[in-house]
């Protein structure tokens, strides 16, 4: 029976909201990043599609209230050549906050990214980096970034991890296969099904030990195998252990995990995390059978490698597809507990060990929802993440309610993310459960399965709210048109219409409060900011002809771009 990890080595984390977190309200139920409550919408039959003239963002309010990132834009800017800060915006229920990071001795503030951050030094290693330059001798990062070298007292080993110094030889080898309880919806979606099913565990970390010292880590492969060296030893401290740390092909540093924080059951805000450590499982190995199958179940938390194996596939086509890996990414799942943003993605950073993640990703894991089963959720956290790893991100996060309009930039960022991810899955059904009841809604039939689905009218101009799966059902027509298709659907976040500095459809972003799905007192905040026009510019300026691009907008009657008129950077 596998069990977590409480063996010589647990990865420690440290606080997720180090650096300049402010506070933020409570989740009203069901507001949730991709997945809004289906309150206040305004329709009351299930189904269908109805024009409204839902208007552009009305200002008002207390403009300094409203912008509690003073001024600071979503770029940000360096302070010193040591400090960056940026106002950034998470996802679901999230409020903007102003972020100012102090970098390592070994790093430097830079712009040229998107959005000030710190960065290593061209000279500068990352900690803990290491690898093996030869049988004996381990060339290590140190805490300040330079290379140190030592030679093991007994030989050094490359591995999954990078190098490290083994006392003892190993004694041979384990070969066994990792997998996984896993449960889908039904074809109704009307809830999760009671059947069940094995998956592969791909990509999990295995580490072998004898209780002091580490002698092997691999990778677990496509197919759920493994193979890793093991101890010499017979004093029964022997052990494999499991864990959801995905490093880089140099074993420098991880390029993402899946971590269970030290928080309460109930619901909780990501602001309250102070510690945990990564999920993880072992068992002893006098336990275990060589080619065996081992099995972890959904009571022992396979949720979380379900999380994780989606962050790995994304992982993989992105860094594929945009020819460059993206930011690194810490998500949190507890079990019995739900974020008040539901589920979300963060653009700030939180420490690992000593592992630096550049941004976060929470997901919601009670009884009650289960949430972690649905790909639609987690992928669509995902698709914020690749929006901020490739492209510019409009920052105009907050509550949204489910078919309710909404500013041009958080449609244009939701949009994008549930787009993404039908794209990925190859579905235009998106599913998720919340409160105990299970809902679902069509991209490709514009349906909501409990209201009315807004579509905007060409009246209201291109700067009008907007439902975001409007959006999203648009990027979805041009992923399936025979003339543009999903290759052209995802380059589009890197055209220089949606990353250049200043965005030509002239939009900026703004900031509101929420009360009963009904946003408030907009404030603009004059910072040139991305919308779903600038991204179709980047299209038809790269050559997707107008007429597709017309097949997905209807623009006489609902979406009013301008095809024949494009803004080319």
């Amino acid at each position: 029976m596998m069990r977590a990890w409480k063996g010589w080595f647990v990865v420690a984390v440290g606080a997720a909201c180090a650096l300049g977190c402010s506070s933020k309200k409570g989740a009203e139920k069901g507001e949730e990043g991709g997945a809004p409550s289906v309150a206040g919408t305004g329709g009351k039959e299930a189904g269908g599609s109805v024009a409204v003239d839902a208007g552009a963002p009305a200002e008002g309010g207390n403009g300094a209230a409203l912008d509690p990132c003073e001024g600071v834009t979503a770029q940000g800017d360096c302070v010193t050549p040591d400090r960056a800060r940026a106002c950034v915006v998470p996802t679901g229920n999230g409020t903007p906050m102003l972020v100012t990071t102090d970098c390592r001795e070994f790093e430097h503030c830079d712009t040229s990214r998107g959005q000030a951050r710190c960065v290593l030094n061209e000279d500068a290693c990352v900690p803990g980096q290491s690898e093996c330059m030869d049988a004996k001798d381990l060339s290590t990062c140190d805490a300040s970034g330079s290379w140190q070298r030592e030679t093991c007292a007994g030989s050094c080993r490359q591995s999954a991890l990078g190098g490290f110094c083994v006392d003892q030889a190993a004694s041979g080898t384990f070969e066994g296969r990792l997998l996984y309880e896993a449960v889908g919806p039904y074809e109704d979606y009307s809830d999760w099904s009671d059947t069940s099913v094995a998956l592969p565990a791909e990509g999990v970390l295995v580490m072998a030990g004898d209780g002091t010292d580490w002698v092997d880590a691999a990778l677990v492969g496509e197919d759920g195998s493994f193979t890793v060296q093991v101890p010499a030893t017979a004093t029964g401290d022997e052990q494999l252990a499991f864990f959801l740390i995905h490093p880089d092909p140099t074993g420098a540093f991880a390029q993402f995990g899946v971590f269970d924080p030290d928080v309460p059951s109930g619901v909780v805000s990501p602001e309250e995390i102070r510690g945990g450590q990564a999920w993880s499982w072992s068992a002893p190995l006098a336990d275990l059978t060589k080619g065996q199958d081992i099995r972890i179940g959904e009571n022992e938390g396979s949720g979380a490698i379900h999380i994780y194996n989606r962050l790995l596939h994304v992982q993989r086509i992105v860094s594929e597809f945009y020819g460059d890996s993206p930011g690194t990414i810490a998500a949190w799942m507890h079990l019995n507990t739900a974020w008040d943003c539901g589920a979300c993605f963060a653009p700030w950073g939180a420490e690992v060990a000593s592992m630096p993640f550049d941004s976060q990703l929470f997901v919601s894991a009670t009884a009650e929802d289960r949430a972690y089963w649905s790909d639609a959720v987690t992928i669509h956290e995902a698709g914020h993440y690749t929006m901020w790893s490739y492209g510019v991100s409009p920052n105009e996060g907050g509550p949204h309610c489910l078919g309710q309009p909404t500013a041009p930039g958080q449609a244009w960022s939701e949009g994008w993310a549930t787009g993404f991810s039908s794209i990925l899955r190859d579905n235009p059904v998106y599913w998720d459960k919340q409160g105990g009841s299970m809902f679902w809604f069509s991209l490709r039939e514009r349906a909501y399965d409990q209201v009315q689905w807004r579509r905007p009218r060409a009246s209201a101009g291109l700067q009008q709210l907007i439902d975001e799966n409007e959006v999203a059902a648009m990027l979805y027509g041009l992923s399936t048109d025979p003339d543009v298709g999903s290759d052209v659907v995802l380059a589009g976040l890197t055209t220089p219409s949606v990353t250049a500095p200043d965005f030509k459809r002239g939009y900026t972003r703004h900031v509101w409060d929420m009360r009963d799905c009904e946003p408030t007192g907009y404030h603009d905040t004059g910072e040139s900011s991305p919308m779903f026009a600038d991204y179709l510019d980047g299209l038809v300026c790269g050559g997707v002809p107008a007429a597709a691009v017309d097949r997905s907008t209807s623009p006489r009657q609902y979406y009013p771009y301008p095809s024949e008129s494009p803004i080319c950077q």
